[in-house]
């Protein structure tokens, strides 16, 4: 019986989301309609209404890469670390798709770069995880924690390996050298691109 109850109620609550000007803003942003999203909002909606599982539509606009909704979206308010059930931000979330765009304006609005989701993983680890080495690099450049481990142990620098994501892991490898390490390694590249040039044009 309270199964039941508990049932009908959860479809109450989805009638009422889809008849409603969340729902329309949901919709909107499902299909990056800006326009649409836009008369939503105008008509009442919620910006940071969530579903069941605590997605929000700037975590939707997110995940389908509608950058310019990103930026409308918190423009207007949206909570940028809000977070789903399982701790996920839209961060994470941009990060995990290889959503350039959205990460750059996300992080520019203020997002926490080491945010955690409910196993302890970060955007870093999930971005060096899926290989998506320029948003590896910017996140470490915007202050993203290269050390950090989540709840198994997976390090961005793991995950990269894990996944055989060479260049990531190359460059996160280069990153934690102590600065004049770092500096030695880049000049004797310099150096030893210039003996083969020389020895080309002889």
């Amino acid at each position: 019986m309270r199964y039941q109850i508990f049932t009908s109620i959860i479809m109450l609550t989805a009638i009422s989301l889809l008849a409603s000007p969340e729902g329309d803003l949901m919709r909107a942003v499902e299909k990056g309609d800006e326009k649409e999203a836009r008369k939503a909002l105008l008509s009442g909606a919620d910006v940071n209404i969530s579903d069941a599982s605590g997605e929000t539509p700037l975590m939707r606009a997110t995940e389908k890469g509608h950058a310019s909704l990103v930026e409308y979206l918190i423009a207007h308010d949206a909570h940028i670390d809000a977070k789903r059930k399982n701790g996920v931000t839209a961060l994470m979330i941009a990060a995990e798709r290889g959503k350039f765009e959205a990460v750059k304006i996300l992080v520019k609005a203020g997002a926490d770069v080491n945010a955690k989701s409910n196993d302890g993983t970060t955007a870093l680890i999930w971005a060096s995880m899926r290989g998506y080495v320029e948003i590896v690099k910017f996140l470490v450049e915007k202050g993203a924690d290269i050390r950090h481990a989540n709840a198994k142990g997976m390090t961005a620098l793991k995950a990269a390996q894990l996944h055989r994501r060479d260049e990531v892991a190359q460059f996160l490898v280069d990153a934690m050298m102590p600065p004049e390490q770092r500096d030695a390694k880049k000049s004797n590249k310099r150096d030893t691109s210039g003996e083969k040039k020389a020895a080309r044009i002889k």
